[in-house]
């Protein structure tokens, strides 16, 4: 009869300890998951931002460009003063450099 309680003893304890490294590998691979998703979503978020940087770069440089050309050829008597188009050349460029900056910035960290 001992032996019986002996061995049911440690088939309990044996089965206890299973069901605990069973719940300490399941959390594991939770935590991971976890980690996982929100890499993922650090990583989606970093591309949106990216790319949205990259067309606002984009529409800015164009939009320069078109004012710089409509100002040289003065199409439907087009005319900016040329200090006011040096100061919207200028502030084109720095936000180029800035947003380039923090584009560099998010994708090399």
């Amino acid at each position: 009869m001992t032996d019986l309680q002996e061995k049911s003893r440690e088939l309990g304890i044996q089965a206890v300890v299973k069901a605990v490294e069973v719940e300490a590998v399941s959390e594991a691979q939770t935590k991971c998951s976890l980690e996982a998703l929100e890499l993922e979503n650090r990583l989606r978020i970093r591309s949106t931002m990216c790319i949205f940087l990259v067309w606002a770069l984009g529409f800015s440089t164009v939009c320069c460009f078109g004012l710089i050309l409509l100002n040289g050829f003065h199409p439907w008597e087009f005319h900016i003063e040329g200090a006011l188009l040096k100061w919207l050349c200028g502030a084109t460029i720095a936000q180029i450099a800035l947003l380039l900056g923090v584009f560099a910035r998010a994708v090399w960290r």
